[in-house]
């Protein structure tokens, strides 16, 4: 066994395991991306609010963003932020908690039904 035997299992131990870390990052992307590229016929709880802002705001700031020119933009409960393809469908509901329905292709949420949530109690 030389000083190049060395060399490679120090590199092979070294560099599999990113190579393995890489391979599951790449399968666990796809799979979230295949899952949130087509969601079709899907109903979602969660706030419309406003493109700059975000899931940071929501209520009367929303309403003010929008009216003043910033796109809708629906916000999931699990704060994930879905463009709109047919912002028409929020008017009235900007700022609120609502649940809708319709589909999801390539980031954009096209609205089907859009409807408030009731307040918890």
């Amino acid at each position: 066994m030389g000083f190049s035997d060395n060399i490679s299992r120090n590199v092979t131990s070294k560099v599999f395991p990113v190579f393995i870390l890489i391979l599951v990052l790449l399968f666990l992307s796809s799979a979230i991306t295949a899952n949130a590229a087509a969601l079709k016929d899907a109903t979602m709880s969660g706030w419309i609010s406003d493109a700059k802002c975000g899931a940071k705001m929501t209520g009367y700031c929303a309403k003010a963003c929008i009216t003043s020119g910033e796109k809708p933009v629906f916000i999931t409960v699990a704060k994930e932020v879905l463009a709109i393809a047919n912002p028409d469908a929020t008017k009235g509901y900007e700022g609120e908690r609502v649940t809708v329905k319709g589909s999801v292709e390539e980031g954009k949420l096209t609205i089907t039904s859009i409807a408030l949530n009731p307040p918890k109690k």
